[in-house]
């Protein structure tokens, strides 16, 4: 049985891209983003892998959303 992770990877997602977007990609550590997106290192890579993993996550993402 998988377990259901106890936070929103989408909440995340924004938190973590806005995160890198203000502070730039390399002045952003893995400790940065973790209290922004309110889960552990090791929540973090077993969801997204590295930073840069993350940030490619997140670029998908608005990619898909419409701007309208």
């Amino acid at each position: 049985m998988v377990r259901q992770r106890e936070f929103d990877v989408e909440e995340a997602l924004d938190a973590g891209y806005a995160n890198i977007l203000g502070e730039g990609f390399e002045a952003t550590s893995l400790s940065d983003l973790h209290p922004e997106m309110a889960f552990s290192a090791a929540k973090h890579i077993s969801t997204f892998g590295d930073k840069k993993e993350l940030f490619e996550a997140a670029l998908r993402k608005y990619t898909r959303t419409p701007c309208f």
